[in-house]
């Protein structure tokens, strides 16, 4: 089954819906020490493989949840990034999210650009109410994105080496700036 293919644009990146082109960043990504580093343990190439299949059959039950980024000048895929929800959190508009970059891209706020526009996205295209994220406390990229974009942080109850950010639709769009980007 052919699902339709969602894009979304920033000033220096292009989103679109993952495809079986982008297996092979999705297990770069997967098996990486250093991109998986403060994640969890890294996967095997299988396991990698399973995951990318999972998430393209995932893709065909609940499209433009899944996206590969790109560089607009050099058309390179650099990163991934999604939603992910439950049966239950799908009702309440609930998803958690994600985003894995090349280490070369780390910094220059390539994952607040991306995690921005994603979100931008998700809230008013998806129609999400809230969204979150589960890191590493010692994942300082994603402490200092969550802060400067107005999360809500807290240590996980359940796993106290993990801390969750958690925004709500209308905190999020009320206090961060459009990306500008075009939907097509």
């Amino acid at each position: 089954m052919e699902i339709a293919k969602t894009e979304y644009l920033t000033q220096r990146f292009l989103y679109t819906s993952i495809c079986d082109e982008d297996q092979a960043i999705f297990c770069d990504l997967y098996c990486s020490d250093v991109v998986m580093g403060k994640i969890m343990p890294k996967l095997t190439t299988e396991q990698a493989k399973s995951l990318f299949k999972d998430s393209l059959s995932n893709q065909q039950q609940h499209p433009h949840e899944f996206w590969c980024i790109k560089s607009i000048v050099s058309g390179q895929s650099i990163g991934i990034q999604g939603f992910m929800a439950n049966p239950e959190q799908r009702k309440r508009g609930d998803a958690e999210f994600g985003i894995l970059l090349k280490p070369e891209f780390y910094g220059n706020n390539v994952a607040t650009e991306s995690v921005t526009a994603m979100l931008f996205h998700g809230f008013q295209h998806l129609k999400l109410n809230c969204a979150h994220a589960y890191f590493n406390i010692n994942n300082a990229a994603i402490l200092k994105i969550a802060k400067k974009l107005g999360f809500t942080i807290t240590v996980d109850d359940k796993q106290p080496d993990k801390m969750c950010c958690s925004i709500s639709k209308a905190a999020f769009l009320s206090s961060n700036k459009d990306p500008k980007f075009d939907n097509k």
